[in-house]
């Protein structure tokens, strides 16, 4: 816990430190014994509690102490956003006047106020508030940790592969969060949602995994979903096939071995290990298999747009859920492709995030969010491989996205 004592007389502050330290968990003290140093530190921390003297000088050095002066501090925390306000304060005073005064003011807005009593009766009380504000801290903290916030978490590798989403969703800012932008949308009920959008801004399991974790945990989402283009087995897929990833293996994480080819001769043969991550049964998977056996087919408008896109090499497409693979490394070899395959026969795609971002969704210390990749194939992991089908395959996986959210997702 994060906290800040703003109190000029120092033995005061002393102890009340000292009861912050005994009472409450993992306790980091702040101090000040003036407002504009109060200000300060409260303009560049975030604090869990402030126990505030509601008698104050304005800056160091003065003398005048006034409950002018804190309580230009107090609105200052309530009235306006210069400042973080903590979540809770606590105001404290030797003088009984001062406290009377603030109760019939901004008193409201205080945790409570503390009168510094002769008969030390005071740290009776601040020990009580100290000890309910950790034990509450506490219970916050597990709420927070087992409940949503946001309904939808669209997260892509590449700003293009984000891109089609500017024409769906009003997007907006997220304040603290650059690259995060929020958006609003309405689900079949009609009820209107809240979603982020992240583009990692480059390919990769590092990135994908260190993204989606620090989003999870902060945003809380029901349904996290990746989209964007990937990589197809040619004797599967043609281009612009949407792959749903109802599995992914992480085909390059395994180990070298040594292996005897004859008898003074060994080769070093790389074993991958072959546990795939699963999407979650009756989840967001269930959903699509119902869009598809519902007879889903793209908008006319958008298969008219993707074949401008693709100077008519890309008319239909397949959807497919499907198992695929997921590495560090772009593929643009067919020995590689075979040699994936070996993992799973039934391996359709093969991309650089989904391992990570599923590895993300199923150990994130908070609530853990429904979650599955869409992505559409824009080559065939051979020499031929280009960027021509990028765009095109990123519209396709965000149109399916946005349909599945709006009109076909149940959340839960």
């Amino acid at each position: 816990m994060k906290m800040l004592v703003v109190h000029d007389r120092a033995e005061v502050a002393n102890q009340i430190e000292d009861m912050v330290l005994a009472h409450c968990s993992d306790a980091i003290v702040h101090r000040s014994d003036n407002v504009l140093h109060a200000r300060d530190l409260l303009r560049d921390n975030l604090y869990d509690l402030a126990i505030v003297d509601l008698t104050l000088p304005i800056d160091q050095g003065n003398k005048d102490t006034s409950l002018e002066h804190a309580d230009l501090l107090l609105r200052e925390i309530f009235e306006r956003d210069a400042i973080n306000k903590p979540a809770d304060i606590l105001g404290i005073s030797k003088e009984p006047d001062v406290i009377a005064l603030v109760n019939t003011s901004i008193g409201q807005h205080l945790m409570a106020c503390i009168e510094e009593d002769a008969s030390d009766l005071w740290r009776t009380a601040l020990t009580q508030k100290l000890r309910y504000i950790d034990r509450a801290r506490a219970s916050r903290q597990r709420v927070t940790n087992e409940s949503y916030d946001y309904d939808v978490m669209i997260i892509t590798a590449l700003d293009k592969e984000a891109k089609p989403y500017r024409d769906m969703f009003e997007l907006r800012k997220v304040e603290g969060f650059p690259n995060v932008q929020a958006f609003s949308f309405a689900c079949k009920s009609g009820k209107m949602r809240r979603g982020i959008l992240f583009s990692a801004g480059t390919s990769g399991q590092a990135r994908a995994a260190s993204a989606a974790q620090a989003l999870l945990m902060y945003f809380r989402p029901r349904l996290a979903l990746m989209t964007g283009f990937c990589g197809g087995v040619a004797e599967r897929t043609k281009f612009g096939d949407l792959l749903i990833f109802r599995s992914s293996y992480a085909w390059d994480y395994g180990k070298w071995v040594e292996e005897k080819v004859a008898e003074d001769q060994l080769r070093s043969i790389f074993k991958a290990r072959p546990t795939p991550l699963n999407v979650l049964e009756n989840g967001v998977i269930e959903d699509v298999r119902a869009m598809l056996r519902d007879g889903y087919a793209p908008p006319l408008a958008l298969t008219g747009e993707i074949a401008k896109m693709t100077n008519g090499a890309v008319t239909s497409w397949n959807t497919e859920p499907v198992a695929t693979a997921s590495g560090s490394a772009v593929v643009t070899s067919l020995d590689i492709v075979a040699q994936i395959q070996d993992l799973d026969e039934n391996i359709w795609g093969i991309e650089m995030e989904s391992y990570a971002f599923y590895l993300a969704c199923l150990t994130t210390p908070v609530v853990k969010p429904d979650f599955v990749c869409l992505k559409a194939v824009a080559d065939h992991c051979n020499g031929e491989k280009n960027s021509r089908m990028h765009a095109p395959c990123s519209l396709i996986s965000a149109n399916f996205a946005y349909a599945l959210i709006t009109g076909h997702y149940d959340f839960r």
